[in-house]
């Protein structure tokens, strides 16, 4: 079982490079009420997280609709993701 840090405090997800403004406000619309399960994602220190929402990665998810930037050292899946929000100009892709 992992933990609901994200209901606290804010916490950083591994692979992403966070947006704030719009984005971030609309992300915690998003995981309002929702089923949030966080964990920690082996990395060192400050810890990242890994969380699943509606049994899919958030991170993938926040990627996915141009709500963030991957990091250097995100995954080829996250990585995707970001590539599809880029070529649909979604989220920060689209100013």
């Amino acid at each position: 079982h992992g933990l609901d840090p994200a209901r606290d405090h804010e916490i950083r997800l591994a692979g992403l490079q966070g947006a704030g403004g719009r984005e971030a406000r609309d992300l915690a619309g998003y995981i309002r009420r929702r089923p949030l399960q966080c964990e920690p994602d082996g990395s060192a220190a400050p810890a990242l997280w890994r969380c699943i929402i509606d049994g899919q990665d958030l991170a993938r998810l926040i990627l996915f609709n141009g709500g963030a930037r991957a990091t250097e050292a995100a995954s080829d899946d996250l990585r995707d993701a970001e590539e599809q929000a880029r070529e649909a100009g979604l989220g920060v892709w689209g100013r």
